[in-house]
């Protein structure tokens, strides 16, 4: 009876181990091989559009790029005369500041190489392969104002490429911006100028490629980017079909939200958003009680009378 027992305490515990291994055994829950990411447009881009938000964030919260600047060293109210935010003395290894976007980098340049491999038509792949450029572009755009210098990877990467991992950052701002300027130019030239709702066209492209050169030429001196700042504008402007709002302050509204001076926008539901997630508006936006705000007029200058609280951080006290 003993050997019965044993026998069958072995046998429960065996089939529990495999039924365990089995329940347990279910990550990762979402997983695509090349072939189905890359098998169809539908897919292709799916892709597309996944990479977007995390690109565009790049342009969320550039109101706190000031304190990377020497207007920022100073913070009397932190009570630091070096200031609360990073300066040089503070910077580690540890440090990103906006170096760090290889994973974006890495899948911009999927797109661009996936697609050419793909077995969609030439038509589909160029407009493809081209937004794929424009979005690589907004990721060195991002960087070359952040950190000036960065490391250029412009192809997918494996473990076997341990050259590629040795790729020096570039030499020099100009060098920065030849990146920048190349990708956008390419991006420019292939595509779609359909306009849909959460994507890019060819207009959004020479329109971030002028203003990118406009900064090129302010960094370097080069009247080559003057023209090819000037070029790009005049096409957005001649053929891209947008126009000067008349109501500035509505394209910031929902009601105007497809206005058609908005060349690319950035939209939030008001179901989750407030003042508070965006920096800009925490800069920019005075911080005034709602009982003191009540009655005031909200005049342009402030009485003495009416209570002004700002953010004490972008500012130097003197008095209050």
């Amino acid at each position: 009876m003993n050997k019965y027992i044993k026998h069958t305490l072995f046998y429960i515990l065996g089939a529990g181990m495999f039924a365990s291994c089995d329940v347990m055994d279910t990550a990762p829950m979402e997983s695509y091989d090349d072939t189905v990411v890359w098998g169809s447009k539908s897919s292709i881009e799916g892709f597309v559009y996944g990479t977007y938000p995390d690109v565009l964030g790049n342009y969320a919260g550039i109101a706190d790029w000031e304190s990377r600047t020497p207007n920022g060293v100073y913070n009397e109210a932190a009570g630091d005369p070096t200031g609360a935010v990073e300066t040089e003395g503070k910077i580690t290894s540890g440090s990103d500041f906006g170096f760090d976007k290889f994973g974006q980098l890495r899948r911009c340049n999927m797109i661009i190489e996936n697609v050419a491999k793909s077995g969609l038509n030439e038509s589909e792949k160029k407009e493809l392969i081209a937004e794929g450029y424009f979005l690589r572009g907004l990721v060195f755009f991002a960087q070359v104002r952040t950190i000036g210098r960065f490391v250029p990877v412009t192809k997918v990467l494996s473990q076997e490429d341990t050259e590629a991992f040795k790729t020096p950052m570039t030499k020099d701002i100009a060098e920065s911006y030849s990146y920048v300027i190349s990708d956008f130019q390419k991006a420019s030239q292939e595509m779609s100028e359909k306009k849909s709702a959460g994507r890019a066209n060819r207009f959004t492209a020479l329109a971030y490629l002028s203003r990118a050169a406009l900064q090129a030429y302010a960094y370097t001196k080069d009247d080559k980017y003057l023209i090819i700042s000037k070029n790009a504008a005049q096409e957005v402007i001649d053929k891209g079909g947008y126009t000067m709002s008349k109501d500035y302050t509505n394209m910031f509204l929902k009601p105007g939200a497809n206005d058609a001076e908005i060349i690319l926008g950035r939209y939030y539901l008001d179901l989750n958003s407030t003042c508070s997630n965006f920096v800009e508006f925490i800069r920019c936006v005075p911080n005034i009680k709602p009982d003191e705000a009540a009655g005031s007029g909200g005049t342009p200058a402030f009485a003495k009378s009416d209570a002004f609280e700002g953010w004490p951080d972008t500012f130097l006290r003197k008095t209050w």
